[in-house]
């Protein structure tokens, strides 16, 4: 490439840097700032409270998945258990010993 080559491309880039500036900037409607004020403060908080604690665990638990009708819990934990709760009760319906402690996720299977 030539010098004049080089200092062309050069500028079609600065130019086209500005022209997507300029459209980010048109594009953005408002700022977090505008949204949640001067003091900061987030513009909706809620507060989560425990409605029951599922016990049966005893290490972390590092997953856990509703299934689709909502009656059940799968849970794994670093035990080396994958535990299937009731959710209504909270009781323990199935413990499934695994061959490593290292399971790290869970799921459901999407057709139940």
């Amino acid at each position: 490439m030539t010098v004049d080559k080089h200092t062309q491309a050069r500028r079609e880039l600065e130019a086209l840097k500005d022209e997507i500036l300029e459209k980010k900037r048109m594009a953005t409607d408002t700022t977090y700032s505008a949204v949640v004020g001067e003091g900061g403060h987030k513009p909706f908080t809620f507060e989560l409270k425990p409605r029951q604690v599922l016990r049966g665990h005893y290490s972390k638990v590092y997953a856990m998945q509703w299934s689709k009708d909502s009656s059940r819990i799968v849970s794994a934990s670093q035990d080396g258990k994958l535990v299937v709760w009731h959710a209504i009760t909270g009781l323990k319906t199935t413990a499934i010993p695994l061959r490593s402690s290292w399971m790290m996720t869970c799921a459901y299977s999407p057709c139940g």
